[in-house]
Order: C-alpha cells, then structure tokens, then sequence
C-alpha cells in the first residue's frame, strides 16, 4: 500500500509466527471479506496438503441471506 510502513519491532522481539510464515488477514467488513473466507473454508482440505493452515471461527451462518430476519 502506498504511504504504508511495517511497524518497528523491538529487537529482542520473538516472532508470534515460524521464521517464513506468513500470515494474512482477510480485511475489514464491506471489502469482500466474507466471500473470501467462505471460499477458503470449501478448499480447506486441499490447502492443507500445500501446508496452508486456515484457522477460523464462523459467527454467522455461511449462507445466502444470512443477515435477513426470518
């Protein structure tokens, strides 16, 4: 992104992740968020085979029309 800058850790600073991992964030509400990590959840099998491992906790149910009272 333009005009952004990685955060400045200290030096003693012990990675949260392993050395080489990488770890994405799927984005704030109203930026296709949902449809990402609906499309993540459906291959979840396959990208574990590549080592991808996809941790998440679903709050809404992952259908058509979710948000509409009944």
């Amino acid at each position: 992104m333009r005009g952004s800058t990685p955060a400045e850790l200290p030096h003693d600073h012990e990675l949260l992740l392993p050395e080489g991992s990488l770890l994405l964030h799927i984005g704030p509400s109203k930026t296709g968020s949902t449809a990402i990590q609906i499309a993540f959840d459906q291959v979840r099998d396959q990208l574990g085979q590549y080592g991808v491992g996809y941790s998440t906790t679903f709050r809404r149910v992952l259908k058509p029309g979710w948000a509409v009272p009944h």
